[in-house]
């Protein structure tokens, strides 16, 4: 992982500056440890912001292999230098198939969090639109065939949720969408929206049911209190399901489950 490597780097160079220059009192070895991390940490961020002019920023007949894999390992280094425990439970409901993940949605950060847990899945998320203005994270995720809805435009959210349909169907990548289309604050389901339920069908995909919980403080209690998140994989609803039942049947059934496994979740 992206996160030990950096630490391991960190070490040797604090092992050579410790060896080669004896006047280095044991006592610095610790506070330059930490430094040579962060500035590692650093360098990797500026990498990421000069690779990302490079990138470019058509929307992708298929994700792009570097983009892809340089979000699988970012992500998960970024959850643990937030200090991210994340805690999976029911990995083995998992369909070997491409799967629509849908998860209740609490933080900016829940996409991160769920790509960390399933990082030996290829995934990506869909996402408002305004993300792709963000530096360097915008051109990796369009590169990487993430999509982006404009909730104030129906036919291009529409043509996005076909888009993404395609590429579980031409790619074999599992796609993550937030049925709520929003955060919610209290815990409580929002009302869902059915682009997520449609995209199964385009896609003929099963859906993956999951629930978070932990993620709504991931951010606001650092540095005294560490993220600890827990995600559990509820169930499937088998393609043959999704073939056979209407959007709104699907809705219903995947609220149901997730309204089932978490507390305060009910309205």
């Amino acid at each position: 992982m992206l996160y030990w490597f950096f630490w391991l780097e960190a070490a040797v160079a604090t092992l050579c500056l410790y060896l080669f220059i004896p006047t280095i009192h044991p006592a610095w070895i610790l506070p330059i440890l930490i430094g040579a991390f962060l500035a590692i940490s650093i360098l990797f961020v500026v990498y990421l912001e000069i690779t990302s002019f490079f990138l470019s920023k058509k929307k992708p007949e298929r994700p792009g292999r570097f983009a892809a894999l340089t979000i699988r390992l970012a992500l998960p280094w970024f959850s643990y230098l937030i200090g991210t425990r994340i805690r999976v439970t029911g990995k083995e409901k998992l369909p070997d198939a491409p799967t629509i993940f849908v998860c209740n949605h609490r933080s900016a950060f829940d996409p991160v969090f769920i790509i960390t847990a399933f990082r030996r899945r290829k995934m990506a998320f869909v996402s408002k639109q305004s993300v792709l203005k963000y530096a360097f994270i915008g051109p990796y995720m369009n590169a990487a065939a993430f999509v982006f809805v404009d909730r104030e435009s129906p036919m291009q959210s529409m043509r996005a949720i076909h888009r993404a349909a395609g590429y579980v169907k031409g790619s074999g990548i599992d796609y993550g969408v937030f049925p709520e289309g929003t955060r919610s604050r209290t815990g409580e389901l929002l009302e869902f929206k059915q682009g997520a339920f449609l995209m199964a069908k385009k896609a003929d995909a099963p859906i993956t049911v999951l629930t978070m919980e932990g993620s709504e403080t991931a951010i606001s209690g650092l540095p005294f209190r560490l993220p600890r998140i827990t995600i559990h994989v509820v169930g499937v609803i088998p393609v043959e399901e999704v073939r056979t039942l209407s959007n709104e049947e699907i809705s219903a059934r995947a609220r149901a489950m997730m309204e089932a496994d978490l507390p305060h979740a009910k309205k």
